[in-house]
């Protein structure tokens, strides 16, 4: 067994990381809900959204054309 590595392990979360860095790629999306989407198997589903997006209702995980109606103008 070997012994264990001196240091320290830092853990960090971002809330939206995939929105804030699309916002900061386009600067136009600034306060406007945004809605980060992937496709699988299943149909395409949300990965993440911004606050103003969930404030329509839209959660990560929900089917694309759930959030679509939900928040219709949103990117």
């Amino acid at each position: 067994m070997r012994p264990p590595l001196p240091g320290r392990v830092a853990y960090l979360v971002v809330p939206h990381l995939s929105v804030a860095v699309e916002r900061r790629e386009r600067q136009h999306l600034a306060a406007q809900p945004v809605i980060i989407a992937g496709a699988s198997g299943a149909g395409a589903h949300v990965l993440d959204c911004s606050s103003e997006a969930m404030q329509g209702g839209v959660r990560s995980g929900m089917p694309l054309g759930q959030a679509e109606r939900l928040c219709p103008e949103a990117i």
